[in-house]
Order: C-alpha cells, then sequence, then structure tokens
C-alpha cells in the first residue's frame, strides 16, 4: 500500500473465532452455506471479508430469530 493512505481495516479474511462464529449461526440458521458465501460474491464461508463479519452476523441472527417466531 503505496498511496499514502492507511490500509482498510478489516480487508483480509476472517479470523479463527470469527469463522467458528459464523459456522455455529449456519449450523443454527439452516442456511446453506455455499449460499451465504454467495451473498459475498465469495466461493466459501473462508472467503468472506473480515469487514463483514458483523453484516454476516446480523443477516445469520436475524435468520434464527425468524425461524424461532414462525
Amino acid at each position: 500500500d503505496n498511496d499514502g493512505n492507511a490500509p482498510e481495516v478489516g480487508t483480509g479474511p476472517l479470523n479463527p473465532a470469527e469463522l467458528a462464529q459464523i459456522d455455529e449461526l449456519i449450523a443454527e440458521s439452516g442456511v446453506n452455506p455455499k449460499l451465504f458465501a454467495g451473498l459475498y460474491k465469495v466461493a466459501t464461508v473462508e472467503d468472506i471479508p473480515a469487514r463483514m463479519f458483523g453484516n454476516a452476523v446480523a443477516k445469520l441472527t436475524k435468520r434464527i430469530n425468524d425461524n424461532k417466531a414462525k
């Protein structure tokens, strides 16, 4: 990064703790992991950018809550 700006935070992959949390939420929600990864235009959950972690958790939590409301 030589453009004079600091690198963007969270541009790398999910860390192991984040990935574990996402995997747990996927299992609990019943969401297809491949389809979920596709929401982020990546092939696998492991490829979801770290900067999208909060968004991913929010989507999965909403799905879990929606399922419980049924």
